[in-house]
């Protein structure tokens, strides 16, 4: 039976639903969407265990009602599980995010430090994933023991701190320098590995806007400090800043780029010494902003990988080279073949080969006519998955080019397990071979090697008489670099050619 109180309970509960459901639409900016969303199915949890239970007293439902909201609450909002790495114990990424953003939005200034392993899939590769694992907890626990709850693991090798006191970023700024300086080896299994660090620094970071921009520019910070394979710091200052805000802006140009196919094709020729005249092209991707003038290609290519888009910036510029050869074919009386580059990300791409070859065919484009080159880092790090695509081209007649050898990781047993007829041996290499006993010798026996092995040889970035005359002499016949020719536009390439 229901006592004269019975109905209280149910004005009650009526009271605290709309008190909160106040609250939540008055404070929802604060709150954030997401928040808002989760609070308002608590609410309806809660709210229809009282409603059925009014309706049918016999059934308990409104306790039943508040446990399911309080559940809800545990697993969204309040679960502490969802804010951590589950391989280190820190906070994590989204917990960064809203940690920031709630700074952000109350107008607080924080600084941030970023420590980037940047050589941690190096060493998975040769010790082994087991301990690049270690290396990850055993600086997780040395960043939570200087840093306690600021400390975040934001990527698998990225880490961060936060704090909103200008005292403690300069402290924990010097500590972490002095930590990686002094410990850059830990104990893996009885073996010593050194622990390289970039530690990159922001000074009131609320500046630069919400919590993803920031993390970018922390990785724009990174990319600028050397891998030496020393701990190296940075810190952000105007010029930082200002070149960050021109790649956003060189970002942003990229998709107008695109859709309006405002890519041009340059080609550099390569010059043969036995010959006496250039026999083969590389084309090249340049980019004219309005207001910025010309990108540098490293710029725009760098950018257009890291947003997914460099696939569609190949196809604009092949389509350019077949349809100038189309256009052109008495060139190819005189040249080999065009050389292109294409990038990891076109060669990830399900129907790569086949989607190539077709454009070619579109054009009429005989398939000898084009070489693809790869490059070093590419050919190593995908070196299983590049097998497949380099075997169809071969089978096609298309022949493939092995670019910048000697500027990264790659080895003999790299060049011989794929199909390459060319090595173009990477500009780093002729460095001081003039003055340098040491460093022709090396020059010289790579050439000898490759040649004995019959590959063809292109040495590339040769800018001086006495550069070409010696590799010349060491049986070098094709030669690419400025000594010769600046990448041209296509009406100037042709004169150059005729």
């Amino acid at each position: 039976m229901a006592g004269p109180w019975y109905m209280l309970m149910y004005y009650s509960a009526l009271c605290h639903i709309v008190a909160a459901l106040f609250l939540i639409l008055n404070w929802w900016k604060e709150l954030g969407i997401q928040r808002v969303k989760i609070l308002l199915e608590i609410l309806l949890l809660s709210g229809s265990g009282v409603i059925i239970q009014f309706v049918y007293h016999p059934l308990l439902t409104t306790g039943f009602g508040l446990s399911l909201g309080i559940l809800a609450l545990f697993i969204t909002i309040n679960n502490p599980h969802a804010n951590m790495d589950s391989m280190t114990g820190l906070y994590n990424h989204l917990y960064l995010t809203r940690k920031s953003n709630e700074l952000i939005k109350a107008g607080k200034s924080f600084h941030i430090i970023t420590v980037y392993l940047y050589q941690l899939k190096h060493i998975n590769k040769i010790a082994g994933i087991q301990d690049g694992n270690f290396i990850l907890q055993t600086t997780a626990k040395k960043l939570e023991d200087l840093c306690g709850r600021n400390a975040f693991r934001i990527t698998g090798k990225r880490f961060l701190v936060l704090t909103d006191s200008l005292e403690e970023y300069e402290y924990y700024f010097t500590q972490l320098k002095n930590l990686f300086d002094v410990n850059m080896k830990l104990d893996t299994n009885n073996k010593k590995i050194m622990i390289p660090v970039i530690l990159s620094g922001i000074v009131n970071a609320e500046k630069i806007g919400e919590s993803g921009l920031i993390l970018e520019y922390a990785e724009y910070l990174e990319s600028l400090a050397p891998q030496s394979g020393l701990t190296e710091v940075i810190q952000d200052d105007r010029q930082t800043m200002n070149g960050f805000l021109y790649n956003k802006q060189v970002e942003q140009y990229l998709h107008t780029a695109i859709s309006e196919d405002l890519f041009e094709v340059y080609y550099q020729p390569v010059y043969s010494a036995r010959e006496e005249r250039y026999i083969t092209l590389e084309a090249l991707s340049r980019l004219h902003h309005p207001e910025l003038g010309w990108i540098a290609p490293d710029v725009f290519i760098q950018l257009a990988e890291k947003n997914h888009i460099i696939e569609q910036i190949t196809d604009l510029q092949f389509q350019r080279v077949c349809r100038f050869l189309n256009e052109n074919r008495v060139l190819m009386n005189q040249l080999l073949n065009v050389k292109v580059n294409l990038s990891s990300l076109d060669l990830m791409r399900n129907d790569c080969s086949s989607h190539f070859i077709h454009i070619m065919d579109e054009y009429g484009i005989p398939h000898e006519w084009i070489q693809f080159e790869i490059t070093e880092t590419v050919a190593t790090e995908y070196n299983t998955s590049l097998r497949m695509v380099a075997d169809e081209f071969t089978r096609a007649g298309i022949r493939l080019c092995l670019d910048d050898f000697g500027s990264g990781y790659a080895n003999l047993n790299t060049v011989m397990r794929l199909p390459f007829s060319t090595i173009k041996l990477d500009r780093s290499l002729l460095f001081d071979i003039c003055s340098d006993g040491k460093r022709a010798l090396f020059y010289q026996s790579i050439v000898d090697t490759f040649l004995k092995m019959n590959y063809h040889i292109i040495s590339e970035g040769v800018e001086t008489k006495e550069e070409m005359e010696i590799i010349s002499s060491w049986g070098v016949d094709m030669i690419q670099g400025y000594y010769f020719s600046t990448p041209l536009p296509p009406k100037d390439i042709l004169k150059l050619l005729q």
